[in-house]
C-alpha cells in the first residue's frame, strides 16, 4: 500500500497520503485487537483505506522492512509490534538521533 505523505499538495497523486504506520493501521484485518495502541492511533484503523482492494495486513503473516532516518523508521515499527507482528518478521535501519516514540496524532499537526 503505496503512500506519499503530503503529496496531494504537490502532484496530483490519488493514493494514501498518511504516514506509514497511520496508512498500516487503516489495512489492518477488521478483527485484530488493537488494546494496546493508543485511543488516537486506533482512530486510524477505522478510516476507510483509499484503495479498492480486499486485502488487508495479517500481523501474523506479514513481513516488515524499514530504512531511513530514526524517526521515520522507528515510529512505524513501534506501532507494528504494537500489532503483533513477530520480531523476527520485523527488519529496520535506521540513522541519525532518534527524539522519542511513536509519532501520536496529537503530537502532529501538519498531517
Amino acid at each position: 500500500m503505496p503512500t506519499l505523505p503530503h503529496e496531494e499538495y504537490l502532484t496530483d497523486w490519488d493514493g494514501e497520503t498518511a504516514y506509514v504506520q497511520r496508512t498500516f493501521l487503516k489495512y489492518l484485518e477488521a478483527n485484530m485487537n488493537l488494546m494496546e495502541l493508543d485511543e488516537l492511533l486506533c482512530q486510524y484503523a477505522e478510516i476507510e483505506p483509499t484503495y479498492n482492494i480486499d486485502e488487508r495486513n495479517d500481523t501474523h503473516n506479514l513481513e516488515v522492512y524499514a530504512c531511513g532516518i530514526n524517526e521515520m523508521v522507528y515510529s512505524p515499527v513501534d506501532i507494528i509490534q504494537t500489532t503483533g507482528v513477530p520480531d523476527e518478521y520485523i527488519e529496520s535501519e535506521g540513522y541519525g538521533e532518534r527524539h522519542g516514540g511513536m509519532l501520536l496524532p496529537s503530537q502532529d499537526a501538519t498531517s
